[in-house]
């Protein structure tokens, strides 16, 4: 999927299809990648989960988001141009902190394997715009469930 559309609704968040919302966080710049986090020093990292923690649940509340049983998550970085893509799951710091807004804003009790099944990093995308991690979050069945 694309994160840019010709609905405006979806330029920060909303739904994509009946249980499925895309969130585009584009107003913190590049997504953290894994290395970035290595080289921060540990405050700093904290300092920068915390702003994607915030990013994930105001989107989450601004798309509307509801309550879920569980959900799978695909996410990627996107980026306005070629030079120095990373891999595609470098942006798994900025993942973690977006997932425990996700938690922040009710859309599920907790971020563990009960109630997040999948996450599923998908490649860099260019695209024309500011530097933005991109989130698919799709409502699925609680485990053990028919």
């Amino acid at each position: 999927p694309s994160c840019r559309s010709p609905r405006p609704f979806l330029r920060w968040g909303g739904p994509v299809s009946a249980g499925t919302w895309l969130l585009v966080a584009d107003f913190l710049g590049r997504p953290t990648t894994t290395n970035k986090a290595h080289n921060m020093h540990h405050r700093a990292v904290s300092a920068d989960r915390k702003r994607w923690r915030t990013a994930g649940a105001q989107l989450a509340r601004v798309s509307r988001v509801p309550a879920c049983e569980a959900i799978t998550v695909a996410c990627w970085g996107r980026y306005p141009n070629r030079s120095s893509l990373p891999d595609a799951d470098a942006v798994a710091p900025a993942l973690k902190g977006f997932l425990d807004g996700l938690v922040d804003a009710g859309v599920v009790p907790d971020d563990d394997g009960r109630y997040v099944h999948a996450i599923t990093y998908r490649r860099p995308e260019v695209a024309f715009g500011q530097p933005a991690l991109c989130v698919l979050v799709a409502a699925v069945r609680a485990e053990g469930e028919t």
